[in-house]
């Protein structure tokens, strides 16, 4: 006796008109897609023949498929002022991407701006010593910066569209903790190549050190140890330099948080 589920689909009356109903829509998704947005989305829809189906559970599963189609936002589009198109789902995630980064680089940027620092005799915070300073600066000195919100009215082309879409994607893959490791494997570099092997010592007791301890000392020092000085300094002057920031490293005492 054949089993009972690989027994041929009969399709009803009922079957078939929900089967042309269902491809009708699709078509005319299509045809709708096109026109308002430009996107021909055909060949990313499920539309067999009504003779390829073998078993009801396979006709019934497509039917499902189909109805919810309208509520799927893989296949629904937005258009901006400017002309720009992209898919509801891709603008959603991208909302979401960017507030997860934002969220997170305010925390890190909270911890960091109240650490003290010195500043021609001043008490100061590492958040009122950047008061002032360019974006650009703030990223060249290594500040930890909270980007916008993504808008995606802010638009202007489909190219910019891409370009951020990427850029928030790949920055989302990028957590806290690995840009702090980068920063600090970039910074042991700096002085090794400076130093050369008069900075094992000095290397050595910086990748002893938790990524976010370094990144506190670094910020309360960055105008007496930032990486710019190891380019600057005459020769003579950098191995001082090193034996400064050495003490400067068996001396520091991390902040609350990273003694938890």
């Amino acid at each position: 006796m054949a089993n009972k589920k690989s027994r041929p689909i009969r399709l009803t009356k009922k079957d078939k008109a929900e089967y042309k109903r269902i491809i009708r829509n699709m078509n005319s998704k299509i045809n709708r897609t096109n026109k308002n947005f430009g996107v021909d989305i055909t060949s990313e829809l499920n539309m067999p023949s009504l003779e390829s189906f073998k078993t009801r559970k396979e006709f019934n599963e497509w039917v499902e498929y189909g109805n919810k189609l309208k509520y799927n936002q893989s296949f629904q589009f937005v258009k901006n002022k400017q002309g720009v198109v992209a898919r509801k789902s891709d603008v959603n995630k991208l909302v979401r991407k960017q507030n997860a980064i934002i969220n997170e680089r305010k925390k890190l940027k909270k911890r960091i701006d109240k650490l003290p620092v010195i500043m021609d005799k001043i008490k100061l915070t590492v958040g009122e010593r950047q008061l002032g300073l360019s974006e650009k600066e703030k990223r060249r000195r290594g500040y930890t910066r909270v980007p916008k919100k993504f808008n995606f009215n802010e638009m202007q082309s489909q190219e910019m569209y891409n370009k951020r879409k990427k850029q928030i994607e790949e920055k989302s893959d990028y957590k806290v903790d690995e840009k702090l490791r980068d920063m600090k494997a970039n910074y042991m570099r700096t002085v090794n190549e400076s130093l050369n092997h008069d900075g094992y010592e000095i290397v050595k007791a910086i990748n002893e050190m938790p990524d976010i301890q370094f990144y506190e000392m670094y910020m309360q020092n960055e105008s007496d140890f930032g990486f710019e000085v190891w380019y600057t300094e005459e020769e003579d002057q950098l191995y001082q330099l090193g034996q400064s920031l050495l003490d400067l490293i068996k001396q520091y005492k991390p902040s609350d948080m990273v003694k938890e």
